[in-house]
């Protein structure tokens, strides 16, 4: 659910003036609903119109791909980009040496 609630925040964002937060746990309030998927998405579009208005169809379909997918649960581990960018995950856990380090191990390994 903390995954889920870190996604939501941040592609709520981006999008509507809504404080994130609030938003995100409107939004995990109304997918716990007990409809059929179709149902659910449908009532989601209707309940978020007035917040998000013309955004809305774009974040449903997103939001319903990433709970169908589970692309959500790896959302804490990317950091600070949102599931709306099209940023590429980071793949290393430490930051780049400093310049002049790399260096000095360039002159080592050539010796």
């Amino acid at each position: 659910e903390a995954a889920l609630r870190q996604w939501l925040t941040s592609a709520v964002r981006p999008i509507s003036d809504a404080e994130p937060e609030v938003l995100s746990k409107y939004v995990l309030a109304l997918v716990r609903k007990d409809l059929s998927r179709e149902s659910l998405a449908e009532h989601c579009r209707e309940s978020l119109g007035d917040i998000l208005g013309d955004q809305t169809p774009g974040f449903v379909d997103k939001l319903f791909a990433a709970l169908d997918s589970g692309d959500f649960r790896r959302f804490s581990d990317r950091g600070r980009d949102g599931p709306m960018s099209s940023a590429v995950p980071r793949t290393r856990s430490s930051p780049s040496p400093e310049p002049s380090s790399r260096k000095r191990s360039r002159r080592r390994r050539r010796r």
